[in-house]
């Protein structure tokens, strides 16, 4: 082997390592960036939840430990209908506690959210005394929940929930495949969560 192939060799062996190298740590990028989501960054997931989750813990570590809890879920009714700081204040003036109360509304919220971010906050250990439910007259007619339905793509959804979303969607939505888009989503989080860490 003369010189100049020899060095060609080095040089091919080296790209490969480069590139190697590159993919290793896409890789390891895309799988920390995967766990923190999973384990840290809830609002990277489902970004209202999550900055709601962050609201709600900020407001029970700031009252004291015997400060009962009320929480309202809802849709954005809720959002914009229920007055959290008023219901606390006249809750106050009746008991001899002091109250927290919270509204953690979601736009288009319905049954299947208001169920979702109650189980939510029951696994991360927050325990209302109280919660407060939206109901929709309409639901209890007996019209569709698509509006609802259409809240939860597997993106916005942790593992775990999936069959409980499949229970109440699968009759409206039969083609979706929240298990299959789920992990597809899971290898590539930087492009599946790429707008909530955008606006970060």
């Amino acid at each position: 082997m003369d010189q100049k192939s020899a060095r060609r060799s080095r040089l091919s062996g080296r790209g490969r390592a480069c590139i190697a190298w590159g993919l290793l740590a896409f890789v390891a990028i895309q799988l920390s960036l995967a766990s923190a989501i999973e384990l840290w960054r809830p609002e990277l997931r489902d970004p209202i939840y999550g900055n709601k989750l962050q609201q709600l813990r900020s407001r029970i570590a700031a009252a004291s430990g015997e400060s009962p809890l009320v929480v309202m879920l809802g849709s954005s009714r809720a959002v914009h209908g229920f007055d959290a700081a008023t219901v606390e204040q006249r809750l106050r003036s009746r008991l001899d506690a002091a109250p927290t109360v919270y509204n953690f509304g979601i736009p288009g919220a319905g049954p299947v959210t208001e169920l979702v971010c109650l189980q939510r906050l029951l696994a991360e250990g927050i325990r209302p005394d109280l919660v407060l439910v939206e109901v929709l007259p309409p639901m209890l007619a007996g019209q569709t929940l698509s509006f609802d339905q259409t809240q939860f793509p597997a993106n916005r959804l942790w593992l775990q929930e999936i069959p409980l979303v499949e229970r109440y969607t699968q009759d409206a939505f039969p083609e979706q495949q929240l298990h299959f888009d789920w992990w597809r989503g899971w290898w590539a989080p930087a492009f599946t969560h790429r707008f909530p860490i955008m606006c970060k």
